[in-house]
């Protein structure tokens, strides 16, 4: 019987949990390996981030520099609503663009920065092979605001309207001349293709997408400053042109974060080869390829303080001669809401 009892003793001992017995759950690479992986936000995402600045200057009888006042209000505005469902992806993206200065010897403010842009595009993903994407969407680009020359002396103005006639005009001194009108000039962008995701890493992501494109541009009537050197009595202005075009597209784009996620970066190209023109022309074929360059980049500060810098440069020889080249520097005191990733890999 005392025999008995010692061995159920022992059995219970030993099923019987203990400081000195192996832990019953299982090791961390074990729990680590076996939890799940974190899910990418799925259904609607609105997001939100407002960034705004002010910077103002007074002098008088300051050597080097003229009498009078000097400020500058700018407003960054992003927002806009993501859905995303298993492959599916459907992006929707607002973005607005202001800035206005006051300097000496001009007395009304002057338009700086002024762009509205609204993107929705539709991508698929492929689970096999995963780096495979095809897009669809829409792009439209703007100016928000109607644009005036202002000129700190009067200034004789020669137009030269689409159909090569030239007008001449005067320009008072501080008196604004109207050149364009409200979204205008205005192009709108329609595109379909499929995209490659060639690198994914949180200090670069790099992705290509060929497709076909067509674009439309509204001008409505407006005119664009394409000053002569050879005449500096006179300022040269030159019409702008209603048109469309389709063609080809490919794009290129490289972005991430590097230093412990504070600096960010994105590079964009984007080349157009037309095959339709919706108007003659006298311009080389090389000469109507249309090209977009855009850089960014962002430096966080604080989690509500980021200075960002951007430069797009765009070559489009129908609209205007040349490049448009502008750069924008900006520090964002900013409310963000939601989570956000850039439109088919755009310019942030």
């Amino acid at each position: 019987m005392m025999i008995r009892l010692l061995t159920v003793a022992l059995g219970v001992l030993t099923l019987a949990p203990s400081g000195l017995a192996a832990p019953s759950s299982p090791p961390e690479a074990t729990a680590k390996k076996n939890r799940p992986a974190p899910q990418k936000h799925q259904g609607m995402v609105p997001f939100l981030t407002v960034g705004l600045n002010f910077s103002f200057s007074q002098s008088q009888g300051v050597v080097g520099v003229p009498d009078g006042i000097a400020m500058a209000l700018g407003l960054n505005l992003r927002t806009g609503l993501d859905f995303r469902r298993g492959p599916h992806r459907w992006s929707n993206l607002l973005l607005v663009q202001e800035a206005v200065t006051k300097v000496p010897g001009i007395e009304p403010f002057v338009k700086g920065t002024d762009l509205i842009e609204v993107t929705s595009e539709y991508s698929y993903r492929f689970s096999r092979p995963p780096w495979l994407s095809l897009y669809g969407g829409i792009r439209l680009r703007a100016t928000l605001l109607e644009g005036n020359l202002i000129r700190s002396e009067e200034t004789q103005l020669q137009l030269t309207n689409t159909h090569g006639a030239i007008f001449t005009d005067v320009l008072p001194a501080q008196h604004p001349y109207p050149l364009t009108e409200f979204l205008a000039p205005l192009l709108l962008t329609q595109s379909a293709g499929a995209g490659v995701r060639a690198l994914k890493h949180p200090a670069a992501n790099l992705s290509f997408r060929a497709g076909v494109i067509a674009h439309e541009v509204v001008s409505q009537g407006g005119y664009v400053v394409h000053d002569d050197k050879a005449t500096p009595n006179v300022l040269e202005l030159i019409q702008l042109r209603d048109y469309a075009q389709g063609g080809v597209e490919a794009r290129m784009t490289l972005g991430g974060r590097v230093a412990d996620k504070l600096l960010g970066y994105q590079l964009g190209v984007r080349v157009m080869f037309p095959f339709a023109t919706s108007v003659r022309t006298n311009l080389g074929y090389d000469r109507l390829i249309n090209v977009e360059l855009s850089a960014a980049l962002s430096i966080h500060i604080f989690s509500w303080a980021t200075l960002e810098y951007s430069l797009t440069a765009m070559r489009m020889e129908l609209l205007t001669p040349g490049w448009q080249v502008a750069n924008l520097l900006m520090l964002n005191i900013s409310l963000s809401v939601g989570h956000h990733r850039s439109v088919g890999g755009s310019t942030p």
